[in-house]
């Protein structure tokens, strides 16, 4: 996406970026596991990452998610 800025600058824009990561425990789709080791390596990385499991939740949604997620963005706005 920003494949012409330097790398200095969007590894630093990047680092200010609050991400939001929700995952079924029951997906069947997308490993629950890659998610959590997507979290550590974001976490790692010094990004601002916010991780969200739901259990019996399969590849879909659900109002739990979109409450916490509605709860994510205003947070992240203020």
């Amino acid at each position: 996406m920003l494949s012409y800025l330097p790398n200095t600058i969007k590894e630093n824009s990047a680092l200010n970026l609050n991400i939001f990561i929700a995952h079924g425990e029951a997906d069947n789709v997308l490993n629950h596991n890659e998610a959590i080791q997507a979290k550590a390596w974001l976490d790692e990385h010094k990004y601002k990452a916010t991780f969200k499991s739901y259990k019996n939740l399969s590849h879909s949604i659900a109002q739990e998610e979109i409450q916490d997620l509605l709860q994510f963005i205003n947070k992240s706005l203020q």
